[in-house]
């Protein structure tokens, strides 16, 4: 993979925006080309929305999408049955830490997020997204104690995945490797 296809998230939790490059409401102008087309699209289908309510609808939709990835990852995990067994075996035993090695597998899912554009308490729309999402992860661990997952080892993660309106393509993400910290830490109740 080249350098470009490479994403740092060292400093702060890895989230969606940081995956999709998603324009900040303060920073429009970095948009591209489909969410100008969303933005045009949008002005038109909603009649009596202010081209200044933007921004407004330009963070909103960033917030949607303030999801840190390794959240991503816990709720997957949480589903795969051989996990659920050591969850279940460590709440029988919740002093001890157990280890799970996971083996490369791949995370795929999709959401459908969404924004309710109001005029005076009544919802004029409800614009609703489509994200698809595609993880191949090699060499994680997962260090579970009472019945919940503690920590993430990281390994190598490549993820890709699109953001689309109708049938707009908003933001694409094509395979790259993302560089996570090497253990990340869950609080408890995760």
């Amino acid at each position: 993979m080249s350098d470009q296809s490479r994403l740092k998230m060292t400093d702060s939790p890895a989230t969606l925006r940081d995956v999709f490059e998603l324009p900040k409401a303060e920073a429009p102008e970095q948009s591209s080309e489909g969410w100008k087309e969303f933005q045009e699209k949008i002005v038109k289908e909603v009649r009596g929305v202010k081209l200044a309510s933007m921004p407004d609808i330009t963070k909103k939709f960033g917030e949607l999408f303030d999801i840190p990835i390794p959240d991503i990852f816990l709720a997957s995990w949480k589903k795969a049955s051989a996990v659920q067994v050591v969850l279940e075996e460590s709440r029988k035993s919740p002093e001890k830490v157990l280890n799970i090695e996971l083996g490369e597998h791949t995370i795929v899912s999709q959401h459908k997020p969404s924004i309710e554009v109001k005029m005076q308490n009544v919802i004029v729309t409800k614009l609703e997204f489509t994200l698809r999402l595609g993880f191949v992860l090699k060499g994680f661990n997962l260090k579970i104690k009472n019945g919940a997952i503690r920590e993430m080892q990281t390994g190598a993660c490549s993820v890709k995945g699109t953001v689309e309106y109708e049938k707009l393509t908003i933001a694409e993400k094509k395979l790259a490797l993302i560089t996570l910290p090497g253990s990340i830490k869950f609080p408890i109740g995760e």
